[in-house]
């Protein structure tokens, strides 16, 4: 990384110079001079120093200033806080330190004051002789321009994609998006739509249902990647189904469900997209549904006959409502940021 760096040092700092030839091929080219500092660990110091959202912050100090190469200081830095604080640095601080300047120092020479007339004096009476004032104007300090910062591209969360592998191990096929508000707060929204149905009619799972859910992210958020760690949520959705389960009897109907959550995620190993999540959700539910039973062999084939009495049934629950085991894939967009 470091030869890499000053490289590209160099070669901005020769771009620059080929630029200032060609805007001005009268100039001695030997008087030209061209510097390149690589990395500029002491300006990144200084960053961190005044920067109390770093996390680990002293220990990020502590080997940003110790006497290693730069290869060693890059890879500890990566070590710390799981990562946690090269991410901070990489998102706040890289960008930065990218500068060029261009400093041209004019001096400018006074000519000597011109010598005064003597009139001749008579030999015997010689006069006295005037030194000329040789005192040269002091050359004036050389104003550097101001550097222009290159725009760079951030890494920005989109949003996340996930699927509840409780649900899929069952066969209902699920979805969920969630879309992150700052870096507090996040909404989510959930389709469950299973619509299977055995060739001999004992097996029946049809889910069409929908929740909405609005989420609070706990703890340190400038330590923490965007919807990581752990969260509180306020949920609620329903739809309708029909449930039958290898036997002659099932139950078809709507329900509705709220309630509050908690859950956990957090990122697969060292992967920037790939996370896991857990979520547990206590409320109130409320179902009504009718009974039914497979008749076979009518006129009609194997049919379903409600129940008697012909009835719409309710059923309310205050308790577990949902618990979640998500595999998540967070997308990324790329956003143009230009230091100020």
């Amino acid at each position: 990384m470091l030869e890499r760096n000053i490289k590209l040092a160099e070669e901005r700092a020769r771009a620059t110079r080929t630029y200032v030839y060609w805007k001005h091929p009268d100039i001695v080219r030997e008087k030209v001079q061209i510097y390149s500092i690589g990395e500029d660990w002491a300006g990144l110091a200084q960053r961190i120093a005044d920067d109390d959202r770093c996390p680990h912050r002293a220990r990020v100090l502590e080997i940003i200033n110790s006497d290693v190469n730069s290869a060693t200081k890059e890879w500890r830095l990566k070590q710390v806080g799981d990562g946690a604080a090269w991410r901070h640095i990489v998102n706040n601080h890289l960008r930065y330190l990218r500068a060029g300047a261009t400093c041209i120092i004019v001096f400018q020479s006074v000519p000597h004051a011109p010598e005064p007339t003597v009139e001749p004096e008579p030999e015997s009476e010689p006069g006295p002789v005037v030194e000329p004032d040789t005192e040269q104007m002091p050359a004036p300090q050389p104003v550097p321009e101001s550097p222009a910062m290159e725009p760079t591209f951030v890494r920005k969360p989109l949003l996340a994609v996930k699927s509840n592998l409780l649900f899929d191990l069952a066969s209902a096929l699920n979805v969920e998006l969630e879309v992150p508000m700052g870096k507090r707060w996040s909404v989510a929204g959930e389709w469950m739509f299973p619509w299977w149905r055995s060739n001999k009619s004992d097996l029946t799972m049809q889910l069409l249902a929908g929740h909405g859910e609005i989420r609070y992210w706990l703890g340190d958020r400038a330590k923490r990647d965007v919807m990581t760690g752990w969260h509180l949520g306020l949920y609620g959705g329903g739809g309708k189904f029909d449930f039958q389960v290898f036997n002659d009897d099932g139950s078809q109907g709507d329900f509705f469900d709220a309630g509050l959550s908690l859950g956990y995620a957090h990122r697969i190993g060292r992967s920037r997209s790939l996370r896991m999540e857990y979520t547990l959700g206590v409320g109130y539910l409320r179902s009504n549904y009718e009974a039914y039973d497979r008749v076979r062999d009518t006129k009609y084939g194997d049919i379903k006959v409600v129940r008697y009495p012909w009835e719409t049934r309710r059923l309310n629950w205050i308790g577990p409502t949902r618990a979640r085991i998500s595999l998540v894939w967070l997308l990324h967009y790329r956003k143009k940021e230009v230091a100020k």
